[in-house]
């Protein structure tokens, strides 16, 4: 599955078919991999979101007083 994913970036994918040389743990794995990088990345991006509102808020505040 992860071999697939690379091919794919590269755009070679059209002949190259997944399933043929991957076995269930390493599809779980590839699987469970992806699934913590996507959830690591939401959690990466509130974290900065939370940080730019409140430099933001930081800022005004200064600038009212």
């Amino acid at each position: 599955m992860i071999t697939y994913m690379g091919w794919t970036l590269l755009g070679v994918s059209d002949d190259f078919d997944p399933m043929k040389s991957v076995d269930l743990p390493s599809m779980i794995l590839a699987q469970v991999l992806l699934v913590f990088f996507l959830i690591m990345g939401v959690i990466l991006l509130i974290n900065m979101l939370i940080a730019l509102l409140s430099n933001t808020y930081q800022r005004i505040e200064v600038n009212e007083c």
